[in-house]
Protein backbone atom coordinates (compact mmCIF):
# COMPACT_ATOMS: atom_id res chain seq x y z
CA UNK A 1 0.00 0.00 0.00
CA UNK A 2 1.24 3.49 -0.81
CA UNK A 3 2.43 5.79 1.95
CA UNK A 4 0.07 8.64 2.85
CA UNK A 5 0.82 12.13 1.59
CA UNK A 6 3.20 14.12 3.76
CA UNK A 7 1.38 17.39 3.02
CA UNK A 8 -1.99 18.24 1.52
CA UNK A 9 -2.75 21.64 -0.03
CA UNK A 10 -6.25 22.22 1.34
CA UNK A 11 -7.05 24.82 -1.33
CA UNK A 12 -6.46 22.22 -4.07
CA UNK A 13 -8.27 19.53 -2.05
CA UNK A 14 -11.44 21.63 -1.72
CA UNK A 15 -14.27 20.94 -4.14
CA UNK A 16 -16.21 17.91 -5.38
CA UNK A 17 -14.70 14.43 -5.52
CA UNK A 18 -16.28 11.36 -7.17
CA UNK A 19 -15.86 7.94 -5.57
CA UNK A 20 -15.19 5.17 -8.05
CA UNK A 21 -14.05 2.39 -5.69
CA UNK A 22 -14.01 1.68 -1.94
CA UNK A 23 -13.69 -0.89 0.78
CA UNK A 24 -17.16 -1.84 1.96
CA UNK A 25 -18.19 0.07 5.08
CA UNK A 26 -21.48 0.43 6.96
CA UNK A 27 -21.60 4.18 6.36
CA UNK A 28 -21.93 3.78 2.56
CA UNK A 29 -23.24 0.21 2.26
CA UNK A 30 -25.77 -0.07 -0.57
CA UNK A 31 -24.96 3.37 -1.95
CA UNK A 32 -23.68 4.19 -5.40
CA UNK A 33 -22.78 7.38 -7.28
CA UNK A 34 -21.12 8.74 -4.13
CA UNK A 35 -19.67 12.25 -4.09
CA UNK A 36 -17.84 14.18 -1.39
CA UNK A 37 -17.68 17.98 -1.26
CA UNK A 38 -14.97 19.64 0.84
CA UNK A 39 -14.85 23.39 1.57
CA UNK A 40 -12.73 25.53 3.87
CA UNK A 41 -14.77 27.42 6.45
CA UNK A 42 -14.08 30.84 7.98
CA UNK A 43 -13.48 29.23 11.38
CA UNK A 44 -10.61 27.12 10.02
CA UNK A 45 -12.59 23.88 9.87
CA UNK A 46 -13.51 22.00 6.70
CA UNK A 47 -17.12 21.42 5.67
CA UNK A 48 -17.81 17.89 4.38
CA UNK A 49 -20.95 16.81 2.49
CA UNK A 50 -21.21 13.21 1.28
CA UNK A 51 -24.04 12.18 -1.05
CA UNK A 52 -24.85 8.63 -2.10
CA UNK A 53 -27.78 7.07 -3.95
CA UNK A 54 -29.56 3.84 -3.02
CA UNK A 55 -30.86 1.79 -5.94
CA UNK A 56 -29.02 3.55 -8.76
CA UNK A 57 -28.41 7.08 -9.96
CA UNK A 58 -32.11 8.03 -9.66
CA UNK A 59 -32.57 6.22 -6.34
CA UNK A 60 -33.09 7.59 -2.86
CA UNK A 61 -30.41 10.19 -2.10
CA UNK A 62 -28.71 10.01 1.32
CA UNK A 63 -26.76 13.02 2.55
CA UNK A 64 -24.25 13.08 5.40
CA UNK A 65 -23.00 16.45 6.60
CA UNK A 66 -19.95 16.84 8.74
CA UNK A 67 -16.99 18.94 9.61
CA UNK A 68 -13.33 18.12 9.79
CA UNK A 69 -10.28 19.66 11.36
CA UNK A 70 -6.66 19.22 10.49
CA UNK A 71 -4.94 16.96 13.02
CA UNK A 72 -2.20 18.91 14.81
CA UNK A 73 1.37 18.22 13.64
CA UNK A 74 0.13 16.40 10.50
CA UNK A 75 1.24 19.08 7.99
CA UNK A 76 -2.37 19.17 6.69
CA UNK A 77 -2.08 15.48 5.75
CA UNK A 78 -4.62 14.09 8.25
CA UNK A 79 -8.18 15.18 9.00
CA UNK A 80 -10.41 14.29 11.95
CA UNK A 81 -14.02 14.06 10.70
CA UNK A 82 -17.16 14.46 12.78
CA UNK A 83 -20.43 13.56 11.02
CA UNK A 84 -23.15 15.96 12.11
CA UNK A 85 -26.13 14.27 10.50
CA UNK A 86 -27.11 11.99 7.67
CA UNK A 87 -30.00 13.01 5.46
CA UNK A 88 -7.19 17.03 -10.12
CA UNK A 89 -6.65 13.27 -10.09
CA UNK A 90 -7.39 10.00 -8.38
CA UNK A 91 -6.74 9.80 -4.68
CA UNK A 92 -6.81 7.07 -2.07
CA UNK A 93 -8.51 8.15 1.14
CA UNK A 94 -8.15 5.77 4.03
CA UNK A 95 -7.53 5.15 7.67
CA UNK A 96 -4.31 3.84 9.13
CA UNK A 97 -6.28 0.86 10.50
CA UNK A 98 -7.05 -0.06 6.86
CA UNK A 99 -10.70 -0.60 7.79
CA UNK A 100 -11.81 2.21 5.52
CA UNK A 101 -10.62 3.04 2.03
CA UNK A 102 -12.15 5.13 -0.72
CA UNK A 103 -10.73 5.82 -4.15
CA UNK A 104 -12.01 9.16 -5.49
CA UNK A 105 -11.63 11.10 -8.71
CA UNK A 106 -12.22 14.74 -9.56
CA UNK A 107 -13.91 15.09 -12.96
Amino acid sequence: MADPARHVDLDRYAGRWYEFARYDNRFERGRDYVTADYAKRDDGLISVINIGHEGGADGLRRIARGKARVTPDSNNAKLKLVVLRTVLCRRLLGARSRRRLSVVDRR
